[in-house]
C-alpha cells in the first residue's frame, strides 16, 4: 500500500518529548485534515493501538522516520502469550498504565510551546510540573472528555480553545517530583539524569513501569476501610483522582528507607499487595521484580509460587523461582 500513498504537502518536525499522537494532529490540522481523515488515509481503524505496518504509512505520509515515530506511539504485542506494550522506549505489563479512553492536557503548555507531550499519555502523571497546576481531561466549555479527534492540539471537538480552570492551590512537591521524572523516562533525547528523592531512589530502579506498579500499591486505597475491587482498579482516574494517589504513596513510602527491616503493620495493611505479587512475578524489568520480592519480604509475605507457575491466557506455564539469596535491600543502581 506504501507506493499508492503520496505524503503530505505540509510537513512538521517533531519535537523532543512529544506525544506521537499529537504530532499526528498537528500535521493532519497543518494541511487541512481531521485526524480520522489521516486515518483514513494510512488505513489505519484506530490510533488506540497501532501495528508495525500502520506505523510505517503514517510515517510516510507524514514525512518522519518510522523508528523515531514508533517510539513515541502506544504498541502492544503478545509475547510468551502475556500482552505487553511499548511507549517512549519502555516496556509495560498493563495498559491500566495509559489514559486510552480520555486524553489530559496542559493547556498552559499547548498555548506556550504548541505540542502535546508523551507523559501526558500515562495515567500516573496527573499534573505540570512547569505551571504548577493540574492537568485537564475534560473541556472547560462544554465538559466533554478530550480525545485525538478534535480539530487541533489546543481546540475541543466543540470548536472552543481548550483553557485552563480558574485559580488552583500550589500542587504537592512529591507529585511535581515525580511527573518531573516520568517527563525524562519518556524522552528519549533528553541526557539529564533526572532522579527522584534521594530517600525514594530505589523507587527509580524499578523504571516506568515498575514505579508506577509500585506506586499505585502504595497509594490507592484511602484508608484500611477502603475496599477495592476489580473495576477500581483499571478504571481511568481522574487527574485530581491520580494526584491524590500519588501524595499518598509518597507519604507512604518516604518512611521506608533502604534497609531490610520489616514494614510497619499500620502501613502493610494499607498496601494493595496483589498489586505487587503480579510486578514480582511479571514485571518488565529484572529490577522491578527484585524490588517487588524485596517488599513483600519486608511485609513479611512472599509472593506466591503458584503464580509464577500459573499459565497466562494460552501461554505455557512460567517457569521460574524466587532467589534463594538476597539481601532484601531494594536496589539502587
Amino acid at each position: 500500500m506504501l507506493p499508492e500513498l503520496s505524503s503530505l504537502p505540509v510537513v512538521r518536525s517533531m519535537n523532543d518529548g512529544e506525544s506521537g499522537l499529537g504530532f499526528l494532529l498537528r500535521c493532519a490540522h497543518a494541511n487541512g485534515l481531521s485526524m480520522k481523515q489521516l486515518m483514513t488515509l494510512a488505513g489505519v481503524r484506530t490510533p488506540t493501538w497501532l501495528q508495525p505496518a500502520d506505523i510505517m504509512r503514517l510515517a510516510f505520509l507524514v514525512g518522519i522516520a518510522p523508528a523515531r515515530l514508533a517510539q513515541t506511539l502506544r504498541q502492544r504485542r503478545t509475547q510468551l502469550g502475556r500482552r505487553e506494550f511499548e511507549f517512549a522506549g519502555h516496556r509495560w505489563t498493563s495498559a491500566a498504565a495509559f489514559r486510552t479512553r480520555a486524553v489530559q492536557i496542559c493547556p498552559k503548555c499547548l498555548r506556550d510551546q504548541g505540542h502535546c507531550l508523551a507523559v501526558w499519555e500515562l495515567a500516573a502523571c496527573p499534573v505540570c510540573p512547569r505551571h504548577q497546576c493540574e492537568l485537564i481531561d475534560r473541556c472547560r466549555h462544554c465538559g466533554t472528555l478530550i480525545n485525538w479527534t478534535r480539530p487541533a492540539v489546543d481546540v475541543c471537538r466543540c470548536g472552543l480553545y481548550l483553557v485552563a480552570p480558574g485559580p488552583t492551590d500550589r500542587i504537592p512537591r512529591a507529585a511535581a517530583d515525580w511527573c518531573h521524572w516520568l517527563e525524562h523516562q519518556c524522552d528519549a533525547r533528553s541526557e539529564l539524569a533526572m532522579l527522584l528523592p534521594d530517600r525514594l531512589s530505589w523507587l527509580a530502579s524499578a523504571g516506568p513501569d515498575g514505579a508506577f506498579h509500585i506506586l499505585m500499591a502504595f497509594g490507592t486505597r484511602r484508608d484500611v476501610m477502603h475496599s477495592q475491587s476489580t473495576s477500581d482498579t483499571v478504571r481511568m482516574r481522574t487527574p485530581a483522582e491520580m494526584m491524590q494517589c500519588v501524595v499518598r504513596a509518597f507519604e507512604r513510602m518516604a518512611g521506608i528507607g533502604p534497609d531490610s527491616g520489616p514494614l510497619p503493620s499500620e502501613l502493610v495493611d494499607l498496601v494493595d499487595q496483589p498489586r505487587l505479587e503480579r510486578l514480582a512475578c511479571f514485571g518488565a524489568l529484572e529490577s522491578a521484580r527484585r524490588v517487588a520480592r524485596q517488599l513483600l519480604r519486608r511485609m513479611r509475605c512472599e509472593a506466591p509460587l503458584e503464580l509464577l507457575r500459573r499459565p497466562w491466557r494460552t501461554a505455557p506455564p512460567f517457569k521460574g523461582q524466587l532467589e534463594l539469596f538476597d539481601d532484601g535491600r531494594p536496589s539502587t543502581t
